[in-house]
């Protein structure tokens, strides 16, 4: 059996590359442009899991790093790893930072279409999040205008309660005194 599995494999690796032919007149090979795309992809996402490994106060001392660097040389990646994965529950950026990163990267001509269309489903749902907060910020502030008011009739309620407290009290006495 073993003899037969090296035979099998001593003739895959004849088949494959044995019969070959080398041209020299062949220009050489040049990595297309989706492979070049390709691996700035890789590239990126593998420097991004990186920044995911460290501790949380490593990933902060990244941040504001990247922070600087962005504000020196506003690179589009950087700008993609400040948004990405340094950003779990905006502790890096906030929501109109982030969205403002996103909007340079799609902007960019030379950045990844995929990653182009990934930032502009991210940046719908950003703004979707963003008007979804403002709308609970509103009924925020009129919850607590509410209670508020409640509180404050609450207040006059107990008051009046006292001074019907008061006015029963007295009548209570006057008709005893009348009697």
């Amino acid at each position: 059996m073993q003899l037969l599995f090296r035979l099998f494999f001593f003739l895959l690796i004849l088949s494959s590359s044995g019969c070959q032919i080398y041209n020299h007149d062949l220009e050489p090979l040049t990595i297309s442009s989706e492979a070049q795309e390709q691996q700035q992809l890789y590239n990126l996402f593998k420097r991004g899991m990186r920044y995911r490994e460290l501790s949380k106060l490593q990933q902060e001392a990244e941040c504001i790093r990247l922070k600087q660097d962005y504000k020196t040389q506003a690179y589009w990646d950087t700008a993609w790893l400040l948004a990405y994965p340094l950003n779990d529950d905006f502790n890096c950026v906030n929501l109109d930072e982030m969205l403002e990163l996103l909007n340079v990267i799609q902007t960019v001509p030379d950045s990844n279409h995929h990653l182009r269309w990934l930032n502009n489903n991210q940046i719908d749902l950003l703004t979707n999040l963003d008007k979804l907060q403002k709308k609970s910020n509103s009924l925020r502030k009129q919850l607590k205008t509410a209670q508020k008011r409640l509180k404050k009739a609450n207040s006059k309620i107990k008051a009046l309660r006292a001074i019907e407290t008061s006015i029963n009290k007295k009548l209570a006495d006057e008709q005893t005194n009348q009697q």
